[in-house]
């Protein structure tokens, strides 16, 4: 385990949307792109070490606050119609998070398989970051995926079996 644990959760970014107008942004407009352009020479990325996650998120109202999940149904018509997702991870905590945060519904089930391989702090991380929602499990398995075997059907059967239990 880390030693220096308030320096790697600094190192995770906070989500800053003021800082660039998207809408601008898609739009072509020129000088909102400079100033994205700008902002991110300005403010490099940086990889963030999987074990910061599970430091993060060990307080989940501020890291669902701070990463800027989504916390209510955009609408009654998906709230209504839930889906579940199943996703499979191997490496990049960073990555599996930000993806998501990318599709996260309050009102969808998610069920994230962590690849037998990863290190215990893609674990220890992803089930921190699991735990700070009611719709988001970790695989009730984990298997040792190898690409153009079985394994690569058997966590999204895992994550079926898991996400029966929702309707």
């Amino acid at each position: 385990e880390p030693k220096d644990i308030d320096h790697l959760s600094s190192l995770v970014p906070k989500v800053y949307s003021e800082n660039v107008n998207c809408e601008k942004l898609f739009n072509g407009d020129k000088s909102e792109v400079e100033r994205g352009k700008k902002y991110q020479k300005e403010n490099p990325k940086v990889k963030v070490p999987d074990e910061a996650y599970a430091d993060l998120a060990s307080n989940c109202d501020e890291f669902v606050k701070s990463r800027q999940y989504i916390t209510e149904s955009l609408s009654k018509e998906e709230e209504e119609f839930p889906i579940a997702y199943s996703m499979m991870m191997f490496k990049d905590v960073e990555q599996t998070e930000r993806l998501l945060r990318a599709i996260y519904q309050p009102q969808n089930y998610y069920c994230i398989h962590v690849d037998a391989k990863s290190s215990p702090f893609i674990h220890k991380s992803m089930t921190a970051i699991a735990a700070c929602f009611d719709n988001v499990s970790i695989a009730h398995g984990s298997v040792d995926v190898q690409w153009a075997w079985f394994s690569v059907l058997e966590p999204d059967l895992m994550c079926m079996e898991d996400l029966w239990k929702y309707k």
